[in-house]
């Protein structure tokens, strides 16, 4: 079982409330609790492949086990007790802290979300298509996380599966099935550059994940 923790970042422009756990739409193993301390939420979830960010809230993930937490967008306090976020807050011990270190370089160093959504304008259609999924390419992203901060081997699928995401929404384009946001005027055009961009995404994968060269 792992936890996970949400806290908002945009408190103002969400106008000072988190979203209702019940419009989420979240698989039957991930469970999100009410209680809230500084707009901390609890979450847990028997399978780490279905954590979802649900926008920017995912912010800490905590193994009830051994009561470890370690952030991602660099919160420095976590509820004392990992089952209840309303317990007193703590301060990261210095391993957590490394961990969190070794998160944000990696995020830097891969910045996935930026090379998709942002990479790319046409690949901004990416994310309407994969949103009807779960918003598939996000839970990716995470458990790829999951396992690096777990000190976990990869499997090698993480990186064929970031391709086949981009291979089906191009197959989807050119066959008309999925309007693009932009004129495509040649349907080739734009396959050429979402592989040129999952290609760049894969090799990241491979080299700084799986430790491939």
């Amino acid at each position: 079982m792992v936890y996970f923790i949400y806290k908002a970042l945009d408190i103002a422009r969400l106008g000072g409330v988190l979203p209702d756990p019940k419009r989420l739409n979240l698989p039957d193993d991930v469970k999100l609790g009410l209680a809230k301390r500084d707009y901390f939420y609890l979450g847990c979830c028997e399978n780490p492949e279905h954590l979802l960010p649900i926008k920017e809230y995912i912010v800490t993930f905590v193994d009830r086990d051994t009561a470890e937490g370690f952030t991602l967008l660099g919160v420095s306090r976590v509820p004392k007790d990992p089952t209840d976020p309303t317990s007193e807050l703590r301060d990261l011990t210095p391993e957590e802290l490394e961990k969190q270190e070794k998160a944000r370089k990696l995020l830097l160093k891969l910045r996935l979300r930026q090379r998709i959504y942002g990479g790319v304008e046409d690949l901004e259609d990416i994310v309407a298509f994969l949103s009807k999924r779960i918003d598939l390419l996000e839970r990716l992203f995470l458990t790829t996380l999951y396992y690096i901060l777990k000190d976990e081997p990869l499997p090698d699928s993480l990186g064929k599966s970031y391709l086949s995401i981009a291979e089906a929404y191009v197959k989807q384009v050119e066959e008309g099935r999925v309007k693009t946001r932009v004129d495509v005027e040649d349907p080739k055009k734009l396959h050429d550059k979402v592989m040129k961009k999952v290609t760049e995404i894969t090799k990241l994968v491979e080299t700084e994940l799986l430790g491939k060269k």
